[in-house]
């Protein structure tokens, strides 16, 4: 969150964050600990608000899909809409790093 306070306009760039976060801490140990857990806090600390809103329309975007798909086909749609939530859920709480011990 403190790198969110200090650069919530656009972040500190792609692939950033954990090095940002290592930095604003001051905690030692290398960048790999310091990877966000959640993809949308990602998202925020990396491209800030701009970033924030892009994330946010491509969720509304593929929500409209996922209906439209469900309007054409109800068994496809609702297949297709419980994988996208599965793995939004999967997003909000998976960090994505390899971090062997």
């Amino acid at each position: 969150m403190k790198v969110i306070r200090h650069h919530p306009l656009v972040g500190v760039g792609l692939g950033s964050q954990p090095k940002a976060s290592q930095a604003v801490l001051e905690e030692g140990g290398p960048p790999s600990l310091f990877v966000s857990h959640t993809t949308p806090l990602t998202v925020l600390a990396e491209l800030g608000i701009v970033g924030l809103f892009l994330y946010a329309a491509l969720l509304l975007g593929a929500a409209k899909a996922l209906l439209r798909a469900f309007r054409l086909e109800n068994a496809f749609g609702l297949a297709l809409a419980s994988v996208f939530a599965a793995l939004f859920v999967h997003s909000l709480f998976y960090s994505g790093s390899s971090r062997i011990p």
